[in-house]
């Protein structure tokens, strides 16, 4: 069986309904319009902490490694520079982060988390529980297991293509 024999309903539901050009491509379709509505779930769910989608990554991985520089991030967070200097800058408006100059490397600056950005800790794990929850509530646990087994593999195929 092709991919493409699979028959993937589209005309009611959260994928609404398939332009026809998407025939060629349903699986494509189905993971563009589901990450449209996680993203759009997981900016809800970040509103009350004053942020945006993205943002909480960037503050998890600093909860990982107290410091680092904007280059450390963009390769971690596998993002433009541009990304990085966006979300840092209004992260170090809202006084979450701050930063300092390196003490081995004049030139660079390293990312922090200041007390408040440490704070919020909690709340975003929590606020990722509940996008998680959400999510798969009418998975069985088996599904769970398998749908992000295969969202890895489909990961590694895009993201080997894009380096």
């Amino acid at each position: 069986m092709k991919p493409n024999d699979i028959n993937i309903s589209c005309e009611e539901g959260a994928l609404g309904p398939m332009p026809g050009i998407a025939e060629c491509g349903r699986l494509s379709y189905a993971i563009f319009q589901t990450a449209k509505h996680h993203r759009a779930l997981a900016g809800d769910l970040l509103r009350p902490l004053n942020l945006c989608p993205g943002q909480e990554i960037l503050l998890m991985r600093l909860c990982d490694k107290a410091q680092q520089t904007q280059t450390q991030l963009l390769e971690c967070l596998k993002v433009e520079p541009s990304t990085v200097t966006k979300a840092v800058q209004r992260l170090q408006a809202q006084g979450l982060v701050k930063r300092v100059p390196s003490a081995t490397d004049g030139r660079s600056h390293l990312i922090q988390l200041t007390d408040e950005g440490k704070d919020l800790k909690k709340r975003i794990v929590k606020m990722w529980g509940e996008l998680d929850r959400i999510t798969s509530e009418n998975l069985t646990p088996d599904e769970y297991q398998t749908l992000c087994k295969l969202l890895e593999k489909v990961s590694e195929n895009v993201a080997a293509r894009g380096e």
